[in-house]
């Protein structure tokens, strides 16, 4: 879903048919065709467009196209955009759980996967707070000792702000203040 890279997403869907002899079907998330659609004005796209996934008949249809000997052995997608797209993809198509893991919320929320890598995996991770509100995270940010002065004149600690889903570092502020 949604491979756009000339070194990643192309590469692997090359890379899958040179070694493994695999089909690959590129499909776009609805926020891509959404874009190209919207935004760029593009049509030539929508061809490519995964089905309604709330109806069963459009699945069914998407499917149906598709050649009857082709096994579905996994969806791969390069796109933090399209990730849910592409989980929901997974089990609509009865990938779950034979090859395909189902809808995971920690992969999207960056606070969820913190919290899975301390939980789940014993690993070290910065303290962190899902705020809901300016004060909020004001509160969090002080009681991290964000803005305190030791020794010197620039404060000791700085407090990382970023959104729950984000695409790479939109959004992400590194404060000191």
């Amino acid at each position: 879903m949604d491979g756009f890279s000339p070194y990643h997403g192309q590469y692997l869907s090359h890379m899958a048919r040179q070694v493994y002899g695999a089909a690959v079907i590129h499909v776009l998330s609805d926020f891509f065709a959404r874009y190209l659609y919207q935004v760029e004005q593009q049509t030539d796209h929508l061809s490519s467009r995964m089905p309604d996934l709330e109806r069963g008949e459009d699945v069914e249809a998407w499917t149906s196209a598709l050649p009857p000997s082709l096994e579905i052995c996994g969806i791969y997608c390069e796109s933090d955009s399209g990730l849910e797209d592409a989980e929901r993809l997974g089990v609509a198509l009865g990938l779950h759980p034979r090859c395909h893991d189902g809808v995971n919320r920690a992969r999207r929320d960056k606070f969820l996967m913190n919290q899975a890598v301390s939980e789940v995996g014993g690993l070290d991770v910065v303290k962190q707070k899902s705020c809901r509100t300016l004060e909020e995270a004001e509160e969090f940010a002080r009681g991290s000792g964000l803005g305190e002065v030791h020794g010197g004149t620039e404060p000791s600690k700085l407090v990382v702000v970023k959104p729950l889903r984000g695409v790479a570092s939109d959004d992400v502020h590194l404060c000191s203040d």
